[in-house]
């Protein structure tokens, strides 16, 4: 197990430098001037000439990219050419919204719809499984922004039980988690019904209800763990996802998050934010796997041990 975690590390640390080298070239081959905007539209040519020399960014671009990873390596993302505030701060005070919404939405996909995919697993082919599938198809094709609007209009605009947008406490996450909760929650639990169909038809399944096993202990305890193991690889994958930055979500309900973040960096052409928050985006699907990596085990002792 150990060394399968280096490996990824290593694996995850090239990851990293290729898309630091990927991004870094995107934003200097676009036709935007970050300088021009840096600067504004009225700045002439000798005023846009001197930021350019006193940012450095007339240096060759390989001497410019190596002055960035030699710094990244101390922790230094640079600094915004917006704001003048160090990456690293401005990530670091984003990332708690980030966090709260994230954390928020997957409750509301493991919670509901780990439950909703074994009981509908168990009746399958029945009205209620029917009903659920359509459900879950009806939710998975809704529109993050546009439910989101939906949610805020009705609910806080029209009913004030919940703050419109901003964060203020706590009460200001319920609608954005709910919003994440209600598009991934079908995508999960059909997810876990497919899983379930096919461990169901196991002999130890039928064994543990030869026993006389009540059916909850044989769906939860026999059934679930073996099901959930690709369900914990697409998890995983989906909360670095959403650590990453929730754009839609973000932007809708006027959090101060990550992805927000990443969006005005880019309409602004703030380059070393945006190379910022799309590393920290791909530190997060790296330490996302190396936790997978760690919990496979523990669901599934058959893979430390190697029997089958």
């Amino acid at each position: 197990m150990t060394r399968q975690i280096a490996l990824r590390l290593g694996w995850g640390a090239l990851t990293l430098l290729g898309t630091s080298v990927i991004v870094f070239l995107l934003v200097h081959v676009v036709p935007a001037d970050p300088v021009r905007t840096y600067a504004g539209p009225q700045a002439d040519k000798e005023t846009l000439d001197r930021l350019r020399h006193e940012l450095r960014l007339d240096d060759p671009l390989w001497m410019q990219y190596g002055r960035f990873v030699g710094r990244a390596l101390r922790g230094d993302l640079g600094q915004s050419l917006i704001t003048r505030q160090p990456v690293i701060e401005a990530l670091r005070t984003r990332f708690p919204a980030t966090l709260a919404v994230s954390l928020g939405g997957l409750a509301i996909w493991v919670l509901a719809g780990i439950p909703i995919g074994v009981v509908t697993a168990r009746y399958r082919d029945t009205p209620f499984d029917r009903t659920v599938l359509v459900l879950s198809m009806v939710s998975i094709s809704l529109p993050t922004f546009w439910l989101g609007r939906i949610l805020q209009f009705e609910l806080a605009y029209r009913g004030g039980h919940f703050p419109v947008a901003g964060l203020v406490s706590w009460r200001h996450l319920i609608l954005p988690s709910v919003t994440l909760g209600i598009v991934g929650v079908g995508y999960y639990a059909r997810l876990v019904h497919s899983n379930m169909i096919e461990v169901l038809t196991q002999d130890y399944i039928r064994a543990a209800r030869a026993r006389g096993l009540p059916e909850a202990l044989v769906l939860f305890k026999h059934a679930l763990p073996n099901a959930l193991i690709p369900v914990i690889t697409v998890l995983g994958r989906d909360a670095a996802a959403l650590l990453g930055g929730v754009v839609f979500t973000e932007t809708v309900f006027a959090l101060p998050g990550v992805g927000s973040l990443a969006v005005q960096a880019v309409l602004s052409m703030d380059v070393p934010m945006i190379v910022g928050t799309t590393l920290f985006a791909a530190a997060m699907v790296v330490a996302a796997n190396v936790i997978v990596d760690v919990l496979y085990p523990l669901i599934d002792p058959r893979i430390k041990t190697g029997r089958q």
